[in-house]
């Protein structure tokens, strides 16, 4: 079943556009299906794979960068 947010269908995400590290907690910014990239979201990265434990992460995201932004 599709996760839901207060009882909304809650979109399916598409790929990772960018991560960033702030204050020590990884954060992604998802692009979701059938919407624009302009609509990507930040999340932080264990809420986001508690809700989407199989969704396939680019581990080359995650290689810290000067200001931890890549």
């Amino acid at each position: 079943m599709p996760p839901t947010l207060d009882g909304r269908l809650v979109p399916a995400p598409d790929h990772v556009l960018r991560a960033q590290l702030r204050h020590g907690i990884w954060h992604i910014l998802i692009k979701c299906h059938g919407l624009p990239d302009e609509e990507a979201t930040w999340e932080q990265l264990q809420k986001f794979q508690t809700i989407y434990p199989t969704f396939q992460l680019e581990d080359v995201l995650f290689v810290e960068r000067e200001g931890g932004m890549l």
